[in-house]
């Protein structure tokens, strides 16, 4: 692959970075569902204070999905008050699930670590038959921190859920059961209510405004659909549970040929270089039903409970949270800094780092290794106004960096400082991989925090030459 030609999305967003100013990538499925993810975290309060109906919004994902399991146009199935158990008897919290004193969020990253590993187990007796779960592979596209992977006899189905205490009045419940754009399918079942909130993505949606994309007449075809079902129970004292389900059911419809203008790769990719969606043409792998049986399982106030953001992790997961972090610690004591130290968080795409200097300054950092066939890289940086360029050259290659002046929505800058970071080093040996360091100097603050890795830093680093095995170390460690 040439970097400077490759088309995908996924490398034009990486390395328009870092290399100049390359086009946006092309919407892909879940355009429309990520920026109403967006709207609705900015709404929603629940996530912010450890509550959390529509908790786990998207950010970043390739996704579209359909409800029900009867075809990629049609409702979801309604959900009837038969199908739905009577409430179980609540199992007393083990000392594990012990929630937080004055309703303290627990350590999110460790959280995430215990979902990830205890989740699975849980729910595959309450699936439907034939339906299995494992947690996401890391080659498929997130929907959120923490996604999950179901099969069914067709297709796959990426799934994220959320669950634990109400924490809103009852007014609210249709509202925030139906927080997304799309249809809101309101239906009574034993002892409580179910929303379903789903919402069909078209050829066109995907497209635009790019005209003589796709084939004559397909524009209205459903390629996907993104559906959230959410569980309030009439007792206030007892637990809610909602799901997000996404897969795509066709793929995209487009022209034989590129249509004028167009530049790069024709057809186009929806997803990422190197990853996947799920893909389902007879839709989502849990129908409308499927998830009443299961809000009502006699087994489901576990799951609601692991779910619930204020309750305590297992020790299990405790542990390994430690020792992974211990890991990637001893892995980029090699290459970092000194004094400069590096942690797991989880935010809403993943696993990433946070780098600690010595004055407690923070940065986010994000790691990657792409593998290439170029020869040594040339071509402009494309720095502008609002950027900051420099290009080194080391032993064995180039140390390319591109910073970001923070801008309001006019283009203003609002500092005098960058506050993002790309670093690449690539290896004049073209059957290397590139490696990229990418920091944000102002994650979760309002405040341009000062870089914790310079240039000169980054160089030293290049240095060393077991630096893309130690990158790619972390990055198997942060997939765990």
């Amino acid at each position: 692959m040439i970097i400077e030609e490759h088309e995908d999305g996924a490398v034009r967003g990486l390395l328009g970075t870092a290399f100049g100013a390359a086009e946006p990538p092309l919407r892909d499925l879940a355009s429309g569902s990520i920026a109403r993810g967006d709207a609705a975290r900015r709404r929603n309060r629940w996530y912010a204070t450890g509550g959390a109906v529509l908790s786990v919004v998207a950010a970043v994902g390739t996704f579209a999905a359909v409800a029900g399991s009867g075809g990629v146009a049609g409702k979801p199935a309604p959900a009837a008050a038969t199908t739905a158990k009577p409430t179980p008897t609540k199992p007393k919290p083990s000392a594990s699930d012990k929630q937080q004193p004055h309703g303290a969020l627990v350590d999110a990253t460790v959280k995430s670590q215990d979902i990830r590993t205890r989740l699975p187990g849980l729910l595959q007796p309450m699936l439907p038959a034939g339906v299995t779960i494992q947690l996401a592979p890391s080659d498929y596209t997130p929907l959120s921190q923490d996604d999950f992977l179901l099969t069914g006899p067709s297709g796959t189905t990426v799934m994220t859920a959320s669950g634990g205490r109400l924490e809103w009045s009852p007014g609210e419940d249709r509202k925030l059961g139906c927080l997304q754009k799309g249809s809101c399918d309101v239906h009574k079942v034993a002892g409580g209510t179910v929303y379903v909130n789903a919402d069909n993505y078209t050829a066109s949606d995907q497209m635009g405004d790019t005209k003589g994309a796709l084939k004559p007449g397909s524009e209205k075809m459903i390629v996907g659909q993104d559906v959230w079902m959410t569980f309030v129970p009439d007792d206030r004292n007892a637990q809610y549970l909602q799901i997000r389900e996404a897969t795509t059911v066709a793929a995209m419809p487009y022209a034989d040929k590129a249509p004028a203008g167009w530049t790069g790769t024709w057809p186009p990719s929806l997803v990422g270089f190197g990853t996947k969606n799920g893909a389902d043409p007879h839709g989502v792998q849990l129908s409308a039903d499927d998830f009443a049986a299961l809000a009502r399982h006699a087994g489901i106030d576990e799951v609601e409970t692991l779910l619930d953001p204020r309750t305590t992790p297992s020790a299990d997961a405790v542990k390994a949270q430690d020792d992974r972090n211990a890991k990637i610690e001893g892995l980029l004591a090699q290459v970092l800094p000194a004094g400069v130290k590096a942690t797991l968080t989880r935010t809403v795409v993943g696993s990433d780092l946070i780098l600690t200097g010595p004055s407690g300054q923070r940065n986010l950092l994000r790691i990657a290794t792409l593998q290439r066939n170029l020869s040594p890289f040339s071509g402009s940086m494309g720095c502008g106004a609002m950027a900051v360029c420099q290009r080194r050259t080391v032993p064995g290659g180039q140390v390319l960096m591109w910073g970001q002046v923070p801008t309001d929505s006019k283009l203003h800058p609002l500092s005098d400082k960058p506050n993002s970071f790309d670093y690449w080093y690539l290896p004049d040996d073209t059957s290397q991989p590139a490696v990229q360091f990418s920091l944000t100097t102002n994650y979760m603050s309002q405040t341009v925090e000062d870089v914790q890795l310079t240039t000169d830093q980054f160089a030293a680093a290049a240095a060393n030459p077991h630096l893309s095995d130690i990158a790619d170390q972390v990055v198997a460690l942060l997939k765990q």
